[in-house]
């Protein structure tokens, strides 16, 4: 067992995510024997559960895995073949190593023979196996059709479209002159008489429980009365000669009026659950109310520019809240003059660029579970992603290397900060940032989120996925600083603990592992510029090893929100904010919650630009004596090592930046200057090997020592570390922490 309660429990956490993604793996290579990238995935995963395994001890664990890697590294190399036979005994010896690693956290002696396991996995020499063809799913088509007449195409007919008990009245197409700015209101709903007649009979079942209630009221002045005469006896001397009597009277009347009223209140919840329910179905009202309306706006617009394009409606019949449906309105419109302006080219481009004249733009919809996805599809020429970063440069909203190390995701993102477009001329109609921001904001106080999937000469998605109502949000209640924030569920990912001793630092921000991925980090008290000393009676909180985090998440974006406390989920009504209150930043709306509290929900959103916007330095601090500590620059993959190697040189009164793969410590060591750099060298990314080879090109990192530990030891393996440049090569078989203190002092 091991004896270090963290690492035993980092151990328990990362073995289980390698053991996931190790039997994933081998089950698509079973599949698909021939992907060498899954193979590789596979191989690394092994490598790094044997290294954790290796640093903490757990022998069983490391030569399973060892012995597992091996396997995996002949076919890797093409000397064998992942047979079925194989396969299934790799599976065994995962659920061996499973065995083991609960032995190591729990302490219960697992029954694995390690010795039989090794055995039962050699290589077996099965000849290679053909690879079955591969099979396209039934009814499978491509994405964007392009059709060669009409240009409108209506996949839903109108008159099908829609609840057959909630029809819009008076819903038809809206001229086209109709502006952005006009306000779009449903003021009338046609209701179907059933509906209604349920509406009614509920009415009549609460105007029965009022009368049943009244009578209650009635039992229970008749009560107090009763009560309020024996005391007026007890206060004049008089004694009483049949109190038990009376005592048994109270207790039989009130027992039986808290039963009474206890099946009053059951019936009255139902009613009032049914009536919410059927006032909120009358409410919804098909996406098609909104979507014939784009229609004609795409037909004036593809004229005036000369385009041939062909609108597809689909999912038209697909309700939504009346609230949801006058709000998603703008942001469509902005969409659609987007697509048909900058996305689709003219019939001559396209021709040139080998496709049809006719462009397509699709709007359709789908019902995912509580939530509507709108998709708008155009085959244009996609974003061009060169130019979003070009722009972002210009405009000095992020430097080339941050943009470098950007996703692809993320530069796309840019198109909805306010007022960016790649266009040198803004017109009326649009451009790809143009009221993309309004879009964005407009989504989001729906709790909606956008998202955006482009591919250049191919065309652009544009997906939105939206609540069916809006009516009621089930939200977290969080505190910071002595008060009660909520946070829409729809925008968590998920929420944990955080050891602040897991915490580092990257570019200025507050960084910590989770999922095997860097997440940012930010006080919630810090985000809102809250005071750092509760304002409850009970003074400051105490410093605490450990930490409530909300990770939240908006389209790419990421941030770990960190709390003073989680006080649990609830459905709450949110109001829109006042006038005064409609300013502040971070603020969507507010609510009451059941304790008569006025609550603020936040906007996850705003939380995330405010906490990106509010990056600082990394600041270094000095020792007593004034002078500056020893910085180490540590980049290893796996949580375990990383933290046991970390825990390691603090001690030994280092500073430790950490880095969780090659790439990330390039980064760093880009902006910061190290004294010394310890990296492993099997890692994602880039490797340990690239690492030092790139960083020795740099002037400023010639003569700083570099030590690699890995647990590759064979002398081929060396000689490459010290043809790289390092200056010192430590096996983890071997590893001994005196052993890395003193070949660090010793270089330094």
């Amino acid at each position: 067992m091991i004896d270090d309660e963290e690492l035993r429990e980092i151990f328990k956490a990362e073995s289980e995510e390698h053991l996931a993604n190790l039997e994933s793996g081998l089950l698509h290579l079973e599949q698909n024997p021939g992907e060498t990238d899954v193979l590789e995935e596979v191989f690394r995963e092994a490598h790094s559960l044997k290294g954790s395994a290796r640093m903490l001890g757990v022998t069983g664990v490391e030569v399973i895995a060892h012995r597992f890697e091996d396997v995996l590294g002949r076919a890797r190399r093409g000397e064998s073949q992942l047979t079925p036979d194989m396969v299934d005994r790799l599976y065994g010896q995962l659920d061996a190593i499973r065995e083991l690693v609960k032995e190591s956290v729990t302490g219960e002696v697992a029954s694995v023979d390690v010795a039989l396991i090794l055995s039962l996995i050699e290589e077996t020499g099965a000849p290679t196996e053909k690879a079955s063809p591969e099979v396209v799913p039934e009814g499978e088509t491509e994405r964007v059709q392009h059709p060669a007449i009409a240009d409108i195409d209506q996949e839903t007919p109108p008159e099908m479209a829609g609840d057959p008990g909630v029809e819009p009245a008076g819903s038809g197409p809206r001229p086209a002159t109709q502006t952005a700015r006009e306000e779009f209101r449903i003021e009338t709903i046609r209701v179907d008489t059933r509906k209604l007649d349920d509406l009614i009979r509920q009415a009549g079942e609460l105007a029965v429980t009022r009368q049943r209630m009244t009578g209650r009221l009635r039992n229970l002045d008749s009560l107090i009365e009763s009560f309020e005469g024996w005391k007026r006896e007890d206060n004049r001397g008089k004694s009483s000669t049949n109190v038990e009597h009376r005592m048994e009277h109270l207790g039989v009347t009130l027992n039986s009026l808290r039963s009474d009223l206890s099946e009053d209140h059951d019936h009255l919840e139902l009613i009032a659950s049914q009536l919410e329910d059927d006032i909120r179905t009358i409410r919804l009202l098909p996406l098609s109310t909104v979507f014939n309306l784009f229609a004609r706006t795409v037909r004036d617009l593809a004229r005036d520019q000369e385009k041939d394009v062909r609108f597809v409606v689909q999912g038209g019949d697909i309700t939504a809240d009346k609230l949801i449906l006058e709000e998603i309105k703008d942001p469509l419109m902005h969409m659609i003059r987007n697509a048909v302006d900058h996305g689709i080219e003219s019939p001559a481009e396209r021709k040139a660029a080998g496709k049809p004249a006719q462009a397509t733009v699709r709007l359709g919809a789908s019902r995912v579970g509580s939530r509507i996805v709108i998709e708008l599809v155009d085959d244009g020429r996609g974003l061009n992603l060169d130019r979003i970063r070009e722009t972002a440069l210009q405009r000095k909203l992020h430097t080339q290397d941050e943009l470098a190390s950007m996703t692809v995701e993320h530069v796309q993102q840019l198109i909805f900060i306010p007022g960016f477009s790649t266009n040198t001329m803004i017109t009326d109609v649009s451009g790809r940032g143009v009221g993309l921001d309004v879009v964005r904001k407009n989504v989001e106080n729906l709790k909606g989120v956008i998202e955006i999937e482009s591919e250049v000469g191919k065309g652009c998605i544009i997906r939105v996925s939206l609540p069916v109502t809006v009516a009621t949000s089930r939200v977290l209640l969080v505190q910071a600083s002595g008060q009660t924030y909520a946070l829409p569920v729809e925008y968590i990912q998920s929420m944990f603990v955080i050891e602040m001793a897991d915490i580092f630092t990257i570019e200025g921000r507050m960084t910590a592992q989770r999922e095997g991925k860097p997440l940012s980090i930010a006080r919630l008290s810090e985000v809102l510029s809250l005071s750092s000393v509760d304002v409850i009676s009970s003074g400051p909180r105490e410093p605490s090893s450990s930490c409530p985090c909300v990770a939240l998440r908006v389209g790419p974006a990421q941030l770990g929100i960190l709390v003073d406390d989680l006080l649990g989920d609830q459905e709450v009504v949110v109001r829109q904010p006042s006038a005064f209150l409609s300013e502040l930043r971070h603020m969507s709306g507010t609510t009451i919650l059941g304790t008569g509290e006025i609550c603020i929900v936040l906007n996850p959103g705003e939380l995330i630009a405010s906490s990106q916007g509010r990056a600082k330095p990394v600041r270094i601090s000095a020792d007593e004596e004034g002078d500056s500590p020893t910085v180490i620059l540590l980049a290893e993959d796996s949580l375990t090592t990383r933290t046991q190697e970390r825990r390691i040189l603090e001690r030994a009164g280092y500073q430790v930046v950490t880095a969780v793969d090659g790439l990330d410590a390039y980064n760093k060591s880009r902006s910061q200057v190290f004294d010394g750099i310890i990296s492993d060298v099997e890692m994602p990314n880039m490797t340990g090997l690239v690492l030092t080879e790139k960083i020795r090109q740099d002037p400023r990192y010639a003569e700083i020592p570099v030590i690699l530990v890995t647990s590759l030891a064979k002398e081929a393996d060396r000689q490459r570390g010290l043809e790289a440049g390092a200056n010192a090569y430590i096996t983890k078989g071997s590893f001994d922490q005196r052993v890395l203190l003193d070949t660090l002092e010793r270089l330094l």
